[in-house]
């Protein structure tokens, strides 16, 4: 029975029917922007972090200046004394074999992580369109199909009273049956295509799962 199978389901539970489209649609979102992946979020963080590391190798050549301040007392049997000495200081690394190339070094670094993350944020830009263009494509196909899937219902329906009353033979009222076969197939199929393709969309972002969860940052497609 129902209930045996519904595993300890709340009483009272209903099941509501839903569109493949609108299921998917609450557990992943709505298709806004372009989603943005932790890995290029991890790779763009780690430039920044390049960045900073050409400032802290250009400082190691930079003149450091300071003032110092120095104060002495002396106690004897016969007399004390005190002084105090002031003074400023100025050092700059002229030469350092082991600083030599640090700051080119560094600013290669940079600007090659900086491409790779250029270069990974396009590729993902440029998928993420596929599959949205997929998706929209999936959605009209499907929409189609539950039409004439609507239609062929109406149809089998009255094929069924014309085999009741006689007016079709068994081989008419099999070859409606096998139309709807057929769409309920191809509608079966579209549904996994498109269960796949907002799946892959939503690994691409590798957003949360849960609907409630803060969202995977997008960037607003400009049009």
């Amino acid at each position: 029975s129902l209930e045996a199978m519904s595993n300890g389901l709340p009483a009272g539970w209903k099941h509501n029917r839903s569109t493949v489209a609108s299921l998917l649609a609450r557990h992943f979102g709505a298709l806004e922007g372009i989603p943005v992946s932790h890995r290029t979020r991890a790779l763009e963080a780690a430039v920044r972090m390049k960045e900073n590391m050409v400032d802290v190798e250009t400082s190691r050549f930079l003149p450091r200046a300071g003032v110092f301040s120095e104060a002495s007392g002396f106690a004897g049997q016969r007399k004390s004394a005190s002084s105090y000495n002031v003074g400023v200081y100025v050092t700059m690394n002229l030469f350092s074999a082991q600083d030599i190339g640090a700051r080119s070094q560094a600013t290669l670094e940079s600007e090659a992580m900086a491409a790779r993350a250029r270069d990974m944020r396009l590729r993902e830009e440029a998928e993420a369109r596929t599959l949205q263009s997929s998706i929209q494509s999936l959605e009209k196909s499907m929409a189609l199909l539950e039409e004439s899937e609507g239609l062929l219902g109406e149809q089998t329906r009255s094929a069924r009273e014309l085999y009741r009353t006689g007016a079709i033979n068994l081989m008419q009222y099999v070859e409606v049956l096998s139309r709807r076969a057929d769409i309920i197939e191809q509608r079966m199929n579209l549904s996994s295509e498109y269960t796949r393709t907002r799946a892959g969309l939503f690994l691409l972002a590798e957003g949360p799962v849960d609907a409630g969860s803060p969202q995977a940052p997008v960037v607003e497609e400009k049009k």
